[in-house]
């Protein structure tokens, strides 16, 4: 894991996001002061919230760096998709439609 976490992807991502939960714990402190000037209930829920928006930014880096590095489930990389038969063609009514049929399946074998 700390392989990955030393790439310059990695590096920059690590750097982002503890510059943006640092700037929220920060607007969190802010609001906290803010709350104690006033009195005002909302800005002491603010600060709250301030702190848990910096929280689940790290656990979503924590997240993934944790999922880059794990293979995809055996039943995922076989996952295969069901394509139904075509519906059966009806009979052409008139020589022109089965004749540009013809042709189109001509085209098709040509083109395979």
């Amino acid at each position: 894991m700390l392989r990955r976490l030393l790439t310059p992807r990695w590096l920059s991502f690590l750097v982002l996001s503890l510059a943006a939960a640092a700037g929220m714990v920060r607007l969190g402190m802010w609001q906290l002061g803010r709350g104690e000037a006033r009195h005002s209930l909302q800005n002491y829920s603010y600060a709250v919230e301030w702190v848990l928006f910096a929280a689940f930014t790290v656990f979503c880096f924590v997240k993934l760096l944790r999922d880059e590095g794990h293979e995809p489930e055996e039943d995922d990389r076989r996952a295969t998709v069901v394509v139904p038969p075509p519906p059966a063609q009806p009979q052409p009514e008139d020589d022109e439609l089965a004749a540009y049929n013809a042709y189109l399946a001509r085209l098709n074998a040509e083109h395979s």
